[in-house]
């Protein structure tokens, strides 16, 4: 058992050629903790401080992370900064199953804003995905403040996915076979669209953020309309 979500966080590299994967290192170290001092993330990342630094402040400018005023400290030196996940920038989630689609704003951090749930009178489509999607941005939108960034959107599927293709391979339940879902939804929303299956997805935050935070192993279970899926975390890695 680790005692961080953190403790999972691959090492960076000191080569300017990895940048971004340097960048993606340290907002996925805020994005998983909630928010991480600048010491704590030069001790994660193996990186020098200053190369940190310049992340952070790259990040800053970037809209994707705020930092605060050094938390007191009854130790010698000078407290390092506080880093958290900018609050400006939010995913819309999607999870279709037979009976509707349930919807959500999730920000950075993993912090859940909303959650809404519609229904179908007959079995859902991928184009009804789509329209039902675009029909809650629309109608969440208008309470954002001025400077929310919607980064993406994030499909859970109750079947099969080809990550690759993005498409639907198999979702019985819903009787959907090769359907190109990905497309159909940013045609419709004009943003970036990721989909994977909804136990993996399940399992994964549940290990960042949920019951399995903390622990290295962990098995998840889930259940609907669509059946029972299960998802399966050991050593800190996805199986």
């Amino acid at each position: 058992m680790g005692d961080e979500a953190s403790d999972r966080t691959v090492r960076g590299s000191r080569n300017e050629e990895t940048r971004q994967r340097n960048l993606s290192l340290v907002l996925s170290a805020v994005h998983s903790a909630a928010e991480l001092t600048r010491s704590d993330l030069t001790r994660l990342s193996g990186l020098n401080r200053s190369t940190v630094g310049a992340l952070v402040g790259d990040l800053v400018n970037a809209g994707l992370v705020v930092e605060a005023e050094p938390r007191a400290t009854h130790q010698a030196g000078r407290p390092s900064p506080v880093v958290r996940p900018s609050p400006d920038v939010v995913a819309i989630t999607v999870n279709p199953d037979v009976a509707g689609v349930v919807c959500a704003v999730v920000g950075l951090g993993g912090q859940v804003r909303l959650r809404e749930t519609f229904l179908t009178p007959q079995r859902l489509t991928a184009e009804d995905a789509a329209l039902l999607t675009k029909d809650f941005l629309d109608k969440v939108a208008s309470d954002f403040p001025s400077t929310t960034r919607v980064a993406g959107v994030g499909i859970a599927i109750p079947g099969i996915v080809d990550e690759h293709h993005h498409t639907v391979r198999e979702a019985p339940h819903l009787k959907w076979f090769d359907v190109p879902l990905v497309s159909v939804i940013e045609e419709e929303l004009t943003l970036p669209v990721r989909m994977a299956n909804d136990a993996t997805l399940g399992v994964m935050a549940e290990s960042m953020f949920g019951a399995g935070a903390g622990f290295d192993d962990v098995v998840y279970l889930n259940g609907s309309v669509s059946g029972i899926g299960g998802g399966v975390v050991t050593g800190g890695h996805l199986v």
